[in-house]
Order: C-alpha cells, then structure tokens, then sequence
C-alpha cells in the first residue's frame, strides 16, 4: 500500500539541548516518485543536530515482500 507518516520513525541526535520532535512525521506527500515528510519540531536545532529518519519496524517493504532495514 502507499506510504504513511506512521510507517518513519524520527529521532534528532547531536549535543546540546534545544530541540524536540515528535517520534513519526506529522504529515506525508507524494510527487511522482518523490516523498516529503513534514515534521513538528519544538525549540532550537544546533548546528551539531541531526534530524534521523528511519523506516519504522516491519512498515515497509519491498516488492519481494522483505522489509527495510532501519540500521
């Protein structure tokens, strides 16, 4: 099926607090073969942070039927 904003998981890594976000994107859109995720995030980012985005487990998959990796 298509994809959900429940089927990412996000974290943001980095030192120095700040900023948070919540654990799934808000919102999902499609172009073609392109996605956004729209993401809420509360407070200040640093320059160090990294906003990850990972498949959540066993959401997504391939056409083989194999699910992504989120490692």
């Amino acid at each position: 099926g298509a994809l959900e904003a429940n089927d990412f998981k996000l974290s943001i890594t980095g030192s120095g607090s700040g900023a948070s976000l919540t654990g799934t994107p808000t919102s999902i859109s499609q172009q073609g073969n392109s996605y956004t995720l729209d993401v809420a995030i509360s407070g200040t980012l640093q320059a160090n942070h990294v906003i990850e985005v990972l498949p959540a487990e066993n959401s997504i998959y391939d056409a083989d039927g194999n699910a992504a990796s989120g490692s």
